[in-house]
């Protein structure tokens, strides 16, 4: 993937944060603009193995399948309030999939095929061949978004998350999925 690994990322990453200053509804013409409480920071970076073994980290330009890309993301508190109820959503891009057990913080949940986000592992329940239900593992690489909730985000705090996605497909064999 060229050039747009990063631009694809970036595009997708949803933030959820609603603002709890922001309950009464404002006529347009008293509305004063204020500037968002939250900044979102991130970069995508390529995980390779030196000779001895050893993870190293160089900023992810281009990639191509088998590559393993970590997207790091920090949402940081602007305003001079403790925010509540924010959440930070990673979308696992098309043409990659999930590395298990990568997430960090740990308590991320992820989604598959659209569903609700739950704890990992994704587990979906089946018919077995003798018509009873039981429930499977969902494929990591089945997993469509990553999420974080953060309950409280203090003044000047960030909260900090990392994921790791290997590269499944080239560009344009993505869009056709």
């Amino acid at each position: 993937m060229k050039k747009v690994l990063g631009l694809i990322f970036a595009a997708s990453v949803v933030l959820a944060a609603p603002l709890a200053h922001a309950k009464e509804a404002v006529p347009a013409a008293k509305r004063v603009e204020q500037p968002a409480p939250v900044s979102v920071t991130l970069s995508a970076w390529s995980v390779t193995l030196d000779k001895a073994g050893k993870e190293r980290f160089k900023r992810a330009e281009s990639a191509k399948p088998g590559d393993v890309i970590e997207y790091r993301a920090e949402l940081r508190n602007v305003s001079r309030a403790t925010l509540k109820d924010q959440a930070l959503t990673l979308p696992v891009p098309p043409g990659t999939a999930y590395v298990p057990s990568s997430a960090r913080p740990a308590q991320a949940q992820a989604r598959a095929d659209g569903g609700k986000f739950e704890a990992m592992p994704l587990m979906r329940v089946e018919r077995n061949a003798q018509g009873q239900e039981e429930k499977i593992a969902v494929p990591p690489e089945a997993y469509r978004a990553l999420h974080w909730p953060v309950t409280d985000l203090p003044a000047g705090s960030s909260f900090k998350a990392t994921a790791r996605v290997r590269v499944t497909d080239t560009p344009a064999e993505a869009a056709k999925d």
